[in-house]
């Protein structure tokens, strides 16, 4: 993919799974709606950016993500988010998979991990755990019968969901969890993606170890409070 086309990559992967619906688009951006609930939106041009976004309700947006800074304005305006995140876009780049060290074994998660999960991941509320793990988007990663931690991705088509148990740190597993991802993302034709956080320079570190691709323009989550 053309690097001027790296922005249509979540749209691409929410379009791919059967869960995104493009509601505006023009030679230049889109505008999606995904059901998780999340929007997404890129659209440099700010008055047709305003034009797409003057047709929504703002109550009925509840999340978007957000391309580039000019529509990240408007949005904020318009749609009258009060919590703004930046975040860098990091992706999988090459057409062959990544290099894994086969140290650890990923089962998917299940119901009786809810609990674990949820006390170590607070981005995301029990009930949507519970959904995520409905959905096989949880993967327990073990060292022979010990839990490593758990990686997974998030329903509109990003990776996420990293977590290491503090006795495991600092050995490389993060990289090989975040690694098996990848695998299993491209294992069904989608984009390996990640938004991380500005401030995570832990994560950002990660990315740019495995070989992810770091997109030139930030992104920004948008929501209500």
């Amino acid at each position: 993919m053309d690097e001027k086309d790296e922005w249509k990559i979540p749209f691409y992967n929410a379009i791919r799974q059967g869960t995104g619906t493009i509601v505006r688009e023009d030679e230049n951006g889109m505008l999606l709606k995904d059901q998780s609930g999340v929007w997404m939106l890129d659209q440099p041009d700010r008055s047709v950016c305003e034009k797409w976004l003057n047709d929504l309700d703002p109550q009925e947006v509840e999340m978007i993500m957000v391309h580039g800074e000019t529509a990240m304005e408007v949005a904020r305006s318009l749609l009258k988010c009060l919590s703004v995140s930046r975040c860098h876009t990091f992706l999988w780049a090459e057409e062959k998979m990544p290099e894994r060290k086969k140290t650890l074994r990923f089962e998917q998660a299940g119901m009786d991990d809810l609990e674990w999960i949820e006390k170590r991941y607070d981005l995301l509320d029990k009930e949507e755990l519970d959904q995520y793990i409905g959905h096989g988007l949880i993967w327990i990663a073990y060292k022979e019968n010990a839990k490593v931690g758990f990686a997974g991705r998030h329903e509109e088509g990003s990776m996420g969901l990293l977590y290491v148990e503090e006795g495991f740190r600092r050995q490389g597993y993060a990289a090989i969890m975040e690694k098996f991802m990848i695998e299993r993302m491209m294992g069904q034709g989608m984009i390996p993606y990640a938004d991380v956080f500005d401030d995570n320079a832990a994560s950002i570190a990660l990315q740019k170890k495995i070989g992810m691709k770091r997109m030139k323009e930030p992104v920004y989550w948008l929501w209500h409070e």
